[in-house]
């Protein structure tokens, strides 16, 4: 039942973002979508109803798939088109080839501390990505604007 929460908010942040007919602020939308998820996995981890999990799961899952894909439009807005798939195909290993380093670090903080406190871990861990993202991204931002044309700086 959580998986298709998450799934159906994976689903229906996909679609909103199909239906923009621009590219604006990807920054602001990996931020925001950022800080939604890890306020969404705080609030699974000290839920005691089912019906309020499931409703913070479907947040998860917009928040988890909306910041997945403005990363990803991100990378591919600020890397030349000589070198645009093999920065995704690095990017995309390293998303997925790591994701089981990580499964085996939290599943031992679940099996020792239990799923809330992993849960309220793992919140608190994107939170603090999302804040050194949106922090260093100015810099990342400022150089592509200096290096490319005004349309990559209005995706960022």
């Amino acid at each position: 039942f959580f998986m298709s929460c998450i799934g159906m908010g994976a689903i229906l942040g996909g679609l909103s973002l199909a239906v923009k007919t621009r590219a604006k602020n990807y920054i602001r939308m990996i931020n925001l979508f950022s800080t939604i998820y890890g306020c969404a996995i705080f609030f699974v981890a000290i839920s005691k109803s089912v019906y309020l999990s499931s409703i913070f799961l479907f947040l998860a899952g917009i928040g988890t798939s909306r910041q997945a894909v403005g990363i990803n439009t991100v990378i591919q807005s600020l890397v030349s088109e000589a070198f645009r798939g093999r920065v995704i195909s690095v990017y995309s290993m390293s998303f997925m080839g790591l994701a089981p380093f990580g499964n085996l670090v939290w599943g031992y903080v679940t099996k020792s501390y239990g799923i809330n406190t992993t849960l309220i871990l793992c919140s608190v861990w994107v939170i603090c990505s999302n804040i050194y993202f949106y922090m260093n991204m100015s810099k990342v931002k400022k150089s592509a604007f200096v290096k490319e044309t005004s349309t990559v700086y209005d995706i960022l």
